[in-house]
């Protein structure tokens, strides 16, 4: 089997959106929270539909007055409440981790249609879980955006297939240099890395492979307080081993880098956000970023990913479905980083 990417509309269904944008002509979406990636997705959701961000909420009053000056077709509030009682169709919340739970549950408990919020989801499984049936009959969609990165649902498409025949195992890992000096701004929360960052390597194992289990968790404090370095070895109920690495305190890395390893009883396939490399008996290939991103998506702002994420909840409005990256899908992956939390000594109280 010749091995080449995928057609756009398997890869990449996100295009149709482009076909339907009249139809959010008047929807209203409020961004909660305007930091990095409440400004992120605000400028993205704009540059899709001009003026489809209505309303921003932040507690700060220097960020209201300041941004209010560049996004004029935006009104901004203090309160999540006032805009809960406009006509608005669709929130995101942006805010710290501490606050999804809350902000969520009272977002749910009101008429608005949908509802993204930015990974972590909550601040633990329990709190996840407890909000699911709330979110019954909503279109709510889960900040994980490796899933809308091409290379790696490519990967997944190819695992799917069974082109490496039976997984033996895996090797994983995310690291980024955010944290290189000491920091108290997670200790409130209590937890660190693996649930902020090494949250994302284990939603993409969760997402290519069903019913892993944590069978050992070591992580260590370096400048945090919390966990800035974790090891974890996942099993499968197929048998293979999954060995993953996480931690945010790499000083050589300016950006953060995912790598997923998987070697088959038929080849190995290695993917990250740029590449994706296959070797089978009768297949030696390597495809780029470049040989994925050509000419889409339409908006780049920030990483591709990120324009693909916001264009498949629109479109998930639009036709009015589920996204598919919803609460409930979240659930695997918070289960997983709860078992490591436990099982190393530092669960969340």
């Amino acid at each position: 089997m010749e091995v080449s990417i995928p057609p756009l509309a398997e890869l990449y269904p996100e295009g149709a959106l482009l076909d339907c944008l009249d139809s959010l002509r008047g929807v209203s979406v409020a961004i909660v929270g305007f930091g990095k990636m409440g400004l992120l997705h605000s400028t993205i959701l704009n540059m899709l539909v001009d003026g489809i961000v209505k309303y921003v909420v932040d507690r700060s009053f220097v960020v209201r007055f300041g941004f209010s000056r560049l996004f004029k077709k935006s009104i901004f509030k203090k309160n999540l409440d006032e805009v809960l009682d406009s006509s608005v169709d669709m929130v995101y919340i942006t805010t710290p981790t501490y606050s999804h739970y809350p902000m969520l549950r009272n977002v749910l408990s009101r008429g608005v249609r949908a509802i993204f919020v930015e990974k972590p989801p909550t601040a633990s499984y329990e709190q996840l879980r407890s909000l699911v049936d709330l979110a019954r009959g909503r279109i709510t969609m889960a900040g994980f955006q490796k899933r809308f990165a091409l290379p790696f649902r490519h990967a997944r498409l190819l695992i799917e297939s069974g082109l490496l025949g039976s997984v033996e195992s895996i090797e994983a890992y995310i690291r980024s240099g955010d944290i290189t000096e000491p920091t108290e701004r997670f200790r409130g929360l209590g937890r660190g890395v693996l649930l902020d960052l090494g949250l994302h390597l284990v939603d993409l194992l969760a997402w290519f492979f069903k019913d892993l289990r944590v069978e050992k968790a070591s992580c260590r404090s370096i400048f945090s307080g919390v966990d800035d370095y974790c090891e974890l070895l996942l099993g499968s109920r197929e048998g293979f081993e999954v060995g993953a690495t996480v931690t945010w305190s790499d000083p050589s890395l300016r950006v953060p880098e995912t790598l997923i390893r998987v070697k088959g009883s038929k080849g190995l396939l290695e993917v990250s956000e740029d590449y994706l490399r296959i070797s089978t008996a009768s297949n030696e290939k390597t495809f780029y970023r470049p040989h994925y991103y050509q000419g889409i998506p339409p908006v780049l702002v920030a990483d591709p990913e990120y324009t693909i994420e916001n264009m498949h909840l629109l479109l998930s409005l639009a036709e009015n479905r589920d996204t598919g990256v919803n609460l409930d899908s979240a659930l695997p992956a918070m289960r997983i980083i709860d078992e490591a939390y436990a099982l190393q000594g530092s669960s969340h109280g």
